[in-house]
């Protein structure tokens, strides 16, 4: 593993990082969720190509099942972002399982159901997501093979 010194840090880094923040900041004006599904398909294009280049422990990152798992944690997190969840409280003990039960089967299915709201949009952010990562792969791995 390279140390910290390896990677420098310098201006033009720097002004990368300025420049992000400015086109963040545009960018959110326009259609922060949007922008906020890009920035994030930029970081797990880094992320992935980063750790693949870290050597053998990692390579299983560059498979599609590790992609497509890590791509939809983000997407189900950014849900959650964009169209937080508010789940139903548990019901109470009643002092009888006769009446209880229905109470909690009625849980059931209103939990189920929360669940599915947050999965379903979460498959809508997945697939746009999804598609931005795996077009920008390949570039990036074909940058990394120059590099090294």
């Amino acid at each position: 593993m390279k140390s910290a010194s390896a990677f420098p840090f310098d201006t033009k880094d720097l002004f990368k990082i300025i420049f992000a923040f400015l086109a963040f900041g545009v960018g959110w004006f326009a259609d922060n969720q949007a922008t906020v599904i890009a920035f994030s398909a930029m970081v797990l294009v880094w992320l992935i190509s980063t750790l693949a280049e870290r050597g053998e422990k990692w390579q299983w990152i560059n498979t599609r099942a590790a992609k497509t798992i890590l791509v939809f944690v983000v997407s189900f997190g950014l849900s959650l972002l964009f169209q937080p969840i508010v789940l139903p409280s548990f019901p109470g003990w009643t002092g009888d399982a006769g009446t209880w039960i229905p109470l909690f089967s009625g849980w059931i299915a209103a939990l189920f159901g929360v669940v599915n709201e947050a999965v379903l949009f979460a498959m809508t952010i997945y697939n746009v997501l999804l598609a931005q990562v795996l077009e920008k792969l390949p570039a990036a791995f074909r940058l990394l093979l120059r590099r090294g």
